[in-house]
């Protein structure tokens, strides 16, 4: 993580080996307040500087990490959509993680683009309604199994009261009956 020009030799931060610059980075973009990054470089590498230093570390070296994660998270979210798009009902559980974790990694991102954090949440909704209609036709698949389970009891009663020589009143009402368990 290093700046685009060489920084000036009394720019402590921006002159520290490369381990140490991803450390830097790291305490940074992981949300510490400029004075704890301070503190931190005492305590750990014996370096004193000031949350100005800090800043300007972060608007030289982690602005652009920010925006090379966000461009990663941009790019996941392009290449999920156009799988969507190809193959729309084929989204596994794996992927729906995938998809749940960018979509909370760019809506924390305060420099994401509004229409990336949208896109992101419109694929969970699309995954979640597909998942309701799955969830539906399993439910009217095992209605119609019922219902026709009852027609082919109500038939076999049908045709036991027909080889009985008629329509008996026991007849009528075992019809009743099989027409109950229709209803």
């Amino acid at each position: 993580m290093k700046a685009t020009r060489k920084p000036r030799p009394d720019a402590r931060l921006l002159n520290l080996d490369p381990e140490r610059q991803e450390q830097l980075a790291e305490w940074l973009l992981s949300g510490l307040p400029y004075h704890a990054v301070v503190d931190l470089c005492w305590k750990e590498w014996d370096i004193k500087t000031s949350p100005s230093a800090v800043a300007n570390y972060y608007a030289t070296v982690c602005s652009a990490a920010i925006l090379a994660r966000r461009r990663r998270a941009v790019g996941l979210a392009d290449d999920l959509m156009a799988e969507v798009e190809r193959a729309p009902g084929r989204l596994d559980d794996a992927a729906l993680a995938a998809i749940r974790q960018k979509a909370f990694e760019v809506a924390a991102d305060t420099t994401a683009d509004p229409s990336n954090v949208k896109a992101l949440f419109e694929l969970l909704l699309r995954a979640r309604k597909q998942a309701l209609d799955e969830r539906s036709v399993a439910v009217q698949e095992r209605r119609v199994a019922v219902l026709e389970a009852k027609i082919a009891q109500a038939r076999k009663a049908l045709d036991s009261s027909a080889r009985k020589g008629g329509l008996s009143p026991e007849a009528l009402r075992e019809i009743e009956r099989a027409a109950k368990i229709l209803a």
